[in-house]
């Protein structure tokens, strides 16, 4: 491994953010290796921030409807329960619609 001690403690340098054609937010960042006047250029996205915003919502919310969970378990107990036999069908092709191939 060598390290180029002519790059050490120079930061990159960046242009103003932009929007691309397909709303991608693209910044140009100088190499400071070459100091070349040619940007190399990395775009960033909306959908990282779309996603740590899902993320943090997801987070706060039970895996589990407990209490849906235990209205069923108290209706199967107590056999009250009612399977929708044609909802489970849709559901079924549905879900086989779903598959690839």
């Amino acid at each position: 491994m060598s390290i180029d001690l002519r790059t050490v403690g120079r930061h990159p340098k960046v242009t103003a953010p932009k929007q691309n054609s397909a709303g991608a937010t693209v910044k140009h960042f100088e190499n400071p290796r070459s100091g070349n006047a040619e940007p190399a250029a990395v775009q960033f996205t909306d959908a990282g921030s779309i996603l740590q915003n899902a993320e943090r919502l997801v987070a706060g919310l039970p895996v589990v409807d407990a209490s849906r969970v235990s209205v069923i378990t108290a209706s199967l107990d107590d056999g009250t329960y009612i399977v929708n036999s044609e909802r489970v069908a849709e559901k079924i092709i549905e879900f086989e619609q779903a598959l690839p191939g």
